[in-house]
């Protein structure tokens, strides 16, 4: 089984925001275009994100097929973070965050919009202002598109995107493009990866 390439969500233009944000408070460096592809075993699914650049796998990721569960690992295979997409109540779900180094844990609150599965409101606190703020996640079989300060169509900033280049059912690769400056990326990089992960798992 084979898609298309998405050709619309290619136009679609990354902006940098006016206001940064900052939810984890690390300092991993992550490139701004990844490739991330996926392959999946039977309980276990592994991802590599690689950097577009030099074309080396800088990141790797780990998840239960049957549960949004992840570690992130560096190039040496060290853990950094540990996360975990969990379903609270119908369209109600936590973003949970543990830092390995540090042990510190965060939390960020998703609420599904849609009962089509298509648009994720994402609560989380601005360390920098210490006020909530929103994130709106708009997620298809083929892309997903994280908008900042408001949704698509009512001023948002277009912050990050995954586009489905090419997959098949077991070895889905999308290329990450975020912002380049402003932004927290190990947060909008987790983002991605759970939200996709939750979709493929939902179809």
């Amino acid at each position: 089984m084979t898609y298309q390439y998405d050709t619309k969500a290619n136009i679609k233009t990354i902006q940098i925001p006016s206001q940064n944000f900052s939810f984890l408070n690390n300092e991993i460096t992550i490139p701004n275009i990844l490739l991330f592809s996926k392959k999946s075993q039977l309980l276990k699914e592994k991802f590599n994100l690689i950097d577009k650049n030099t074309n080396k796998i800088i990141f790797s990721c780990s998840a239960k097929t049957i549960a949004d569960k992840f570690k992130l690992s560096d190039k040496n295979n060290n853990k950094i973070y540990e996360f975990e997409l969990e379903k609270k109540k119908s369209c109600i779900f936590d973003l949970k965050f543990i830092d390995i180094k540090t042990g510190n844990k965060k939390e960020a609150h998703i609420e599904l919009e849609k009962s089509n599965g298509k648009i994720f409101k994402i609560t989380f606190i601005n360390n920098l202002t210490e006020g909530e703020e929103l994130l709106y996640v708009y997620s298809n079989n083929l892309a997903v598109f994280i908008y900042y300060g408001g949704k698509e169509n009512e001023g948002g900033c277009l912050i990050a995107k995954a586009i489905g280049t090419y997959k098949n059912v077991l070895h889905p690769e999308y290329t990450f493009e975020l912002a380049s400056n402003n932004i927290d990326k190990s947060f909008i990089l987790m983002i991605l990866i759970s939200i996709l992960h939750y979709t493929e798992r939902k179809k």
